[in-house]
C-alpha cells in the first residue's frame, strides 16, 4: 500500500480505525464503524522529488459525518518553495545518487492539528524546487561529510518558523566554523588508528551534531559545525575503552564558534573494581560477543545518565565513570543464567565516583 488513512472519531485523540491504499488512482474506498470523524494521512516514498517522500498524520479533513454511506473529496493544496544551497560561500554541487533530506514539522493551529513531513531531494545542484503545505513549519537540513568531509553530521536549523502560505524563495546559506585541539581519555589518546568516541555539539539556535573522532598520535582532532554557540558532550567508544561507562558527559558550555576554536578536551574518570556475583556466583560466560550483566547509572544532579556492560567469565570488574553520585540499576541479559528472570532492578544504593 502506498498511504494510510486514520479516522479518529469526534472528541477522541487516537485513530479508531486504518484504512490502506494503493496510489495510482484517484479514488478509495473505505469501510469504517459508523460516527463523524477527522481524518488523517501518512504515507511512505512519494515518486515526486518536489513534494514530500513522506508525511505523517496530516489532517485531510475535521468533520467527515460517516454515520452513513457518504463520498468525500480531499484537496491537498501546496505553495513552491524556490531553494537554492550554498555553505561557506559556495553553492553546492551535484551528486550523483546523493540526497538532501530536509525535516518538516509543521506546528499544530486553529486550522489544523501538527504533522510531520520529510523531502528527499536529488543532489542535482544549487538551486531546487519544494512544494509544501500550508503550515508554519520546524525546517532542518541534514548535514554531514556528502557536503564538506570535516563536516559533523547532524541537523542543521534552517528557519525554527517558516510559514509557508504562498509562493516564495528559500536562500539556505550555511556558513561553517573550525573545531581543533587535543581529545584524550584520563590524560592518554587513544590508540593508534581506533576511534576515541563521539563529540556532540548543540546549540539550541543552530541544531545538534556529532563527530566519531578518530585522533591522530597525539590525540589532535579537527572537525567543522555551522557557526553557533554550542554545549559540548563527550561519549566514549566502548570498543576502544571497554572499562567506561558510556553517556553523555558534558565537556564545555557555551563555547562560541564563528570564527574557529582550538580546545583540548580530556575525559575525567574514577575507576572501580572488584568481585561481580549473581546469587553468589560468579558469572558465566553463555552468550558469545554479549554482555550477560550490566549497570545503568543515573547521576544525580544533572540526571545524566550512563550504561556499563560486563561479558561473564571474570571473577572481578573494572568499571571506569566520570566524578558524581550515581544511582546505580542492574540488568540481566536473556539466558545469561539458566532459571534467572532477565529484566532489570534497581540496586538501592548510591555510587560515590570521587
Amino acid at each position: 500500500f502506498d498511504y494510510t488513512l486514520e479516522y479518529v472519531a469526534a472528541g477522541g485523540s487516537s485513530p479508531v480505525a486504518r484504512t490502506s491504499h494503493a496510489g495510482g488512482v484517484a479514488e478509495l474506498h473505505a469501510l469504517v464503524p459508523s460516527d463523524h470523524y477527522s481524518v488523517l494521512l501518512s504515507l511512505e516514498a512519494a515518486a515526486d522529488a518536489h513534494l514530500p517522500s513522506e508525511v505523517f498524520q496530516k489532517q485531510l479533513t475535521a468533520g467527515l459525518d460517516l454515520t452513513h454511506d457518504a463520498t468525500a473529496s480531499f484537496a491537498l493544496n501546496t505553495f513552491r518553495l524556490e531553494a537554492a544551497l550554498g555553505i561557506d560561500g559556495v553553492p553546492a554541487t551535484a551528486a550523483p545518487g546523493a540526497a538532501m533530506d530536509f525535516y518538516a514539522g509543521a506546528y499544530a493551529s486553529p486550522a489544523q492539528p501538527a504533522f510531520l513531513a520529510y523531502y528527499r531531494v536529488p543532489r542535482e545542484g544549487p538551486t531546487f524546487n519544494l512544494r509544501a503545505f500550508p503550515a508554519t513549519y520546524y525546517f532542518a537540513l541534514y548535514l554531514d561529510t556528502h557536503y564538506r568531509p570535516d563536516l559533523a553530521d547532524g541537523w542543521y536549523v534552517v528557519d525554527p518558523q517558516l510559514e509557508v502560505s504562498a509562493d516564495r524563495q528559500l536562500p539556505i546559506d550555511i556558513w561553517t566554523a573550525p573545531l581543533d585541539g587535543r581529545l584524550t581519555v584520563d590524560g592518554q589518546p587513544a590508540p593508534s588508528g581506533k576511534p576515541v568516541g563521539w563529540l556532540t555539539l548543540s546549540s539550541q539556535g543552530t541544531g545538534t551534531f556529532r563527530r566519531h573522532v578518530v585522533t591522530a598520535g597525539d590525540g589532535s582532532f579537527h572537525l567543522r559545525v555551522p557557526r553557533g554557540t554550542y554545549d559540548v558532550y563527550f561519549e566514549v567508544d566502548p570498543d576502544t575503552f571497554p572499562e567506561y561507562a558510556t553517556g553523555l558527559e558534558p565537556m564545555r558550555t557555551a563555547l562560541v564558534l564563528e570564527l574557529g576554536q582550538v580546545v583540548d578536551l580530556d575525559y575525567r574518570t574514577v575507576a572501580f573494581a572488584g568481585p561481580l556475583r549473581v546469587g553468589g556466583d560468579v558469572v558465566p560466560d553463555r552468550l558469545p560477543g554479549l554482555d550477560e550483566v550490566g549497570l545503568r547509572l543515573r547521576r544525580v544532579g544533572d540526571g545524566a545518565s550512563f550504561h556499563w556492560g560486563f561479558q561473564g567469565g571474570a571473577a572481578n570488574y573494572v568499571l571506569r565513570l566520570p566524578p558524581g553520585q550515581y544511582l546505580p540499576t542492574f540488568e540481566i541479559a536473556r539466558d545469561a543464567l539458566p532459571g534467572v528472570a532477565y529484566g532489570h532492578a534497581s540496586l538501592g544504593v548510591k555510587l560515590v565516583a570521587k
